[in-house]
């Protein structure tokens, strides 16, 4: 039997970015999460933030990216501007966490597998990095992205 939960979050680059959560099924539990990252304001800048993920599950499982819309791992700000994006997803939980950034196209295929069993509450911990470009300037504001981990046993 195939069960499947969502965990729907939007990062958001700002002073304070709420994350929300839909859940599906009782996998995920937890409190809302919030991400703050600073605001771009300059050519070459990198920001970064993290939070930690709570799965509560009580068989192994796999984790994967559901983007909620086009391009929806990419940060993105005013005017369609973007930065480049690298994420990181770790916990002891998971079979093989990133060791070290990964970009947004590979975090966006990547399959992360949970190898613990339960009933346990496992944390994973996510962290997020956006780079302006170093030759020219992106409008100054906040940049988000749009995805939902998905959990599928």
């Amino acid at each position: 039997m195939v069960r499947h939960a969502l965990l729907f979050f939007a990062l958001v680059a700002g002073l304070s970015a709420p994350v929300a959560i839909a859940l599906g099924a009782t996998a995920w539990m937890g409190p809302g999460y919030n991400l703050s990252l600073p605001p771009v304001n300059g050519t070459g800048q990198t920001i970064s933030g993290s939070l930690d993920l709570s799965l509560q599950h009580d068989t192994p499982c796999d984790v994967t990216i559901h983007l909620l819309r086009n391009g929806g791992e990419v940060l993105t700000g005013p005017n369609g501007a973007t930065l480049t994006t690298t994420y990181m997803l770790t916990g002891p939980c998971l079979l093989t966490p990133d060791a070290t950034w990964i970009s947004s196209t590979d975090f966006r295929n990547r399959v992360y597998h949970v190898n613990t069993n339960g009933p346990t509450n496992d944390i994973l911990h996510l962290a997020v990095r956006g780079e302006s470009p170093a030759g020219r300037a992106v409008p100054v504001g906040d940049y988000n992205t749009s995805f939902a981990l998905t959990v599928t046993w």
